[in-house]
This record gives C-alpha cells, sequence and structure tokens, in this order.
C-alpha cells in the first residue's frame, strides 16, 4: 500500500526548546588546541571523543576553510574516521567550532577536517518554513544529445554526472553517507557515482525499529530517500540545534539548493571497521521532519515540518501481476 503523507511527528521537547550554543571562530583557533566532539556509536546514545587542531586549509574553494585534526576516543583507533560521522559536532572550551566533515582513505590514524561553524550559519541562514516551491536543476557536464539518447534507451544517467563530482582537497574526500536499503541493486550502482554517497545492502529505511538517537547535536538523523516498497535513506549526523531548525553533515547531500525531503531519526548498530573507510550501520526509525536547504557547506532542515512527497505505483506483468507502491 502506498504509505500516507500524514504522518505524525514526535520529537523530543528538549530539541525543539534548545538554544544554540556559543561558538568559537576561525581566528581564535590555534593549532594544539584540544577538544571535544559528539556523536553515536551505537544505538542512540550520544557518546563524546577527543580531538586536536592539527592545522588549517584556507581558501580550499572559495571563502572556504577546514580546520584540520586528529580524533581519539571510542572505536577511532580500529576504525579511523568513520561515514556517518559527518556533521558530527566539535567543540573547544564548550564552544561550537563546526561539524567533522572530510576523512582520508586507507588512513592509518584518525585524521579528519571540520567545516567551520561559521560557514554553515552563513551559507544556511536562510532556511524557510515554507517548502521551496520548486528546485532548479541545471546540467552543466551533460550534452542535450547525451541526455535525448539516454532517455531514448531508458538508460539511466549518474547523478554525478549531472551534478559534477565532489570532491575534498589535499587527498581527503568528503565523509561518504551511507545509504541503506536497495541502494546496493546492480541497477542502481552508476547513480551514486562521483557523490559523497556509500551505498550499504543492510539495515532499510523506516523500519521503525531501534533506540532513536535525541535531535540534538551529535544525534543520528537520516535523509529518506525512497520509501514504500523500496527503502533508501541516507544517514549522518546533527552539528547545530536552534529551536526546530537543525544543521546536519558540514558538507552537501547532492548540492541541490532548496528541496523537500522526509527527515527521520536515527539508529546506529554497529560501526564497522573498513581499510579503504569504516563506517557506521546505521537505520532510520521514525519521521521528524524535512530536509529544506542542501548546500556544500552543508544541509539544514525544519523539525515537525511535513515534505511533499511523489507517489509511484508500477505495475509489473512477469508470468503473474505485481504491483509495487513507492514515495
Amino acid at each position: 500500500m502506498i504509505i500516507s503523507s500524514l504522518l505524525a511527528f514526535t520529537w523530543p521537547l528538549a530539541a525543539v526548546a534548545a538554544e544554540p550554543p556559543a561558538t568559537m571562530g576561525m581566528n581564535e583557533i590555534r593549532t594544539g588546541m584540544k577538544g571535544v566532539g559528539r556523536t553515536v556509536w551505537q544505538g542512540g546514545k550520544i557518546e563524546t571523543f577527543q580531538f586536536e587542531v592539527l592545522g588549517f586549509q584556507k581558501n580550499h574553494a572559495p571563502g572556504r576553510s577546514l580546520i584540520l585534526v586528529r580524533a581519539s576516543g571510542g572505536p577511532l583507533a580500529n576504525t579511523g574516521i568513520l561515514a556517518g560521522m559527518s556533521g558530527s559536532p566539535c567543540y573547544i572550551d564548550g564552544k561550537l567550532i563546526g561539524a567533522l566533515s572530510i576523512g582520508f582513505a586507507f588512513e592509518k590514524e584518525p585524521i579528519g577536517g571540520i567545516t567551520p561553524i561559521g560557514e554553515m550559519l552563513d551559507g544556511l541562514r536562510d532556511l524557510s518554513e515554507a517548502p521551496s516551491t520548486r528546485t532548479p536543476l541545471i546540467l552543466p557536464r551533460m550534452e542535450p544529445p547525451k541526455v535525448l539518447k539516454s532517455a531514448l534507451l531508458g538508460h539511466m544517467v549518474p547523478i554525478g554526472e549531472i551534478m559534477g563530482t565532489t570532491e575534498a582537497p589535499e587527498g581527503g574526500q568528503l565523509l561518504p553517507i551511507p545509504v541503506f536499503g536497495a541502494s546496493t541493486a546492480p541497477e542502481l550502482q552508476s547513480l551514486w557515482a562521483g557523490l559523497p554517497l556509500r551505498p550499504m545492502g543492510a539495515m532499510a529505511a523506516g523500519t521503525g525499529t531501534g533506540e532513536a538517537s535525541p535531535l540534538e547535536p551529535g544525534g543520528m538523523v537520516a535523509v529518506n530517500l525512497v520509501q514504500g516498497d523500496l527503502e533508501m535513506s541516507a544517514s549522518g549526523t546533527i552539528t547545530y540545534v536552534s529551536g526546530k531548525k537543525i544543521l546536519c553533515f558540514g558538507h552537501q547531500l547532492f548540492n541541490l539548493g532548496a528541496v523537500d525531503l522526509p527527515l527521520w531519526s536515527a539508529s546506529v548498530a554497529v560501526c564497522v571497521p573498513n581499510y579503504n573507510n569504516s563506517f557506521k550501520l546505521s537505520q532510520s526509525v521514525a519521521p521528524v521532519g524535512a530536509l529544506r536547504l542542501d548546500r556544500s557547506m552543508g544541509i539544514a532542515a525544519l523539525l515537525g515540518a511535513e515534505p511533499r512527497m511523489v507517489p509511484m505505483r508500477v505495475g509489473l506483468n512477469l508470468g503473474g501481476k505485481r504491483t509495487l507502491n513507492f514515495k
């Protein structure tokens, strides 16, 4: 059956009433300073890790900088920086400095990069209560004949080819955002090319099980991409909460600008060590709001907002009739 768009939204009152934390600007941070980050290692419990500032990469993109850190605590000595830690808030002397957002493949130590909170607040300040009336899609890297040919042949075009690849400076990479559910289907693999997304073939979205982490800095959330007879979601960490407004990830999902996508609370089953890039194996638990902005410095969502969804019904006749429903 098609899932109803009239969903009941519940979240901790503490998250809604949360006061934004004090922040520390790049000009106040020095090499050698030590601080504490917040993230979820298992279930819904927010725990801490430690870090030391190693240096900075200023203007790696126009007006964009990174704070380089070495992290420790929890499973990090065994796993390195984990996919799914994107957005983990980092504090020095109790002041928020930014969101963990960059990692390195095959790293021998848990070294990563932090997106400064000033860039996130500035780039995501125009979060609106009302959903976008439209989401413009620009095709800068595709010639019309290729688009037409792909459409006529029924081929799927990689999203990364449409939007452009996403690379981090000096050999680093945006911490991959784990995408769970049917994302590992062979027919879908090309869609993730060039994006900071890692398909995982387990823990489908919207299972409604598991302990949801609190909707506060360090908690896990999932952006629901598809729901119904096919489930897919992308998970990461909350960086900043101010009333009903939350900022997450420290980097983009698709970098589409104004969007309207379901936001769910999430739970972590286990942190999986991996030689290339370790990751959190997580699942979404319950709807909590709507993602409204998707930009290079992070994503912004409104708790309690109801996203608009597009219902789809697919009829199959392969030796027997079958109907599939998605949103």
